[in-house]
């Protein structure tokens, strides 16, 4: 991957975030929820073929030099960086999985009800992040709070609503942890990086599969999320068989 080609996922990126877009892979499209033209219309979902993306970025987001490195591979990664590839887009009434993009925002509200849970799991996440004084990859965090709604057969969080829990933990004042993000990116071998750095650590922590399994667990571990939740064996190996 040239350089260019990293730059212009870094933008395509910025904006899948700022307007919690969608790449729908079967249907090769972007999708987003606004207005369609004027401010005074209602908001409807926004759906652009992969052509009409890669021209609306180019005239609007991407300066001359890079308009050729914007494509739809270089479209793909930067959805997929963010969590926002999906294998097509579905109308359901109940959720669906987390592969799928659910065109039915009633039913993408139709999360965890008790935002106590996830707000639980999140801080005992990052205050094991700041114990283990490392800087970690957002996209890490991320996964390992997956993996606890996983782990507890429960549906996904959306990215937006996580990120947002994920803030208000790191906005406590005894919290060692830094958002470094968009404009504000660590660098690191060369390369920016959307991290959250802690005020002792140097370099990145990357995870593996297992290590995220594992920080999932130690958040779950006796948590209120898991009495409530786990069933089964899963309440033995979580500590709350009682």
């Amino acid at each position: 991957m040239t350089t260019e080609e990293e730059i212009v996922i870094e933008k395509l990126k910025d904006w899948f975030l700022l307007y919690n877009a969608a790449y729908l892979a079967k249907e090769s499209a972007v999708v987003h929820w606004g207005k369609s033209q004027s401010a005074t219309d209602d908001d409807v979902w926004i759906i652009w073929t992969i052509r009409e993306a890669i021209n609306i970025f180019k005239a609007t987001i991407l300066p001359f030099g890079l308009m050729k490195y914007c494509t739809q591979e270089t479209i793909m990664v930067a959805a997929l960086e963010v969590d926002r590839s999906f294998i097509s887009g579905v109308n359901s009434d109940v959720q669906c999985l987390p592969q799928y993009f659910n065109f039915n925002r009633e039913a993408l509200r139709v999360e965890v009800k008790d935002l106590d849970y996830s707000l639980e799991l999140m801080t005992r996440i990052i205050r094991n992040i700041e114990k283990a004084t490392i800087n970690v990859l957002i996209k890490d965090v991320g996964r390992i709070f997956s993996e606890c709604f996983i782990q507890l057969g429960l549906a996904p969080m959306s990215s937006v609503k996580r990120n947002n829990l994920m803030r208000s933990v790191l906005s406590q004042k005894s919290c060692l942890l830094v958002e470094k993000n968009y404009a504000n990116r660590y660098m690191y071998n060369g390369r920016v990086h959307a991290v959250l750095r802690h005020k002792l650590a140097h370099g990145i922590e990357p995870m593996s599969d297992k290590i995220i399994t594992e920080y999932a667990f130690m958040a779950l571990k006796g948590s209120v999320a898991a009495q409530r939740f786990a069933k089964g064996e899963q309440r033995v190996l979580l500590g709350v068989s009682i």
